[in-house]
């Protein structure tokens, strides 16, 4: 970070910065897709490091230029996930984080009076008709 290059110990650049968004990265050697370091000048988006940039899911994609599919990009991966509403929170009506199941909901077939239920339409232990916003009970 001096500004010299220091080749004998094993620097490829030295722009006298510790920023990792210009040609020379903080440990004064070039960015590269696959170092770990995602560079806005080099156009990268995501950077998951050596042999992980292969744009499987979780990852990043080839080049370093877009995130391949993964939990909480708020689209559902078929044999990956059971839900994904881009948030996970597990929060009431959402998904769970690790997107692996639902949060409580109204239509899981259970009653759930701390989220303010007072019926739900696919509750099976119950023949009382309920409203679909589980609120209310249907004569």
């Amino acid at each position: 970070g001096d500004g010299i290059v220091d080749t004998a110990n094993g620097e490829a650049c030295d722009d006298g910065n510790d920023s990792d968004e210009d040609m020379c990265t903080h440990d004064c050697q070039r960015p590269y897709c696959g170092d770990g370091i995602v560079s806005t000048f080099l156009g990268e988006v995501c950077d998951d490091g050596e042999d992980m940039n292969d744009g499987a899911y979780g990852h990043c994609g080839f080049g370093c230029t877009y995130r391949a599919p993964y939990c909480g990009d708020g689209v559902v991966q078929n044999g990956m996930e059971v839900c994904d509403d881009g948030k996970n929170d597990g929060s009431y009506g959402s998904c769970m984080p690790g997107c692996q199941a639902r949060a409580p909901y109204c239509g899981d077939g259970l009653v759930q009076p701390e989220y303010m239920e007072i019926c739900d339409p696919n509750d099976t232990t119950d023949d009382v008709p309920c409203s679909e916003g589980c609120s209310r009970i249907i004569y």
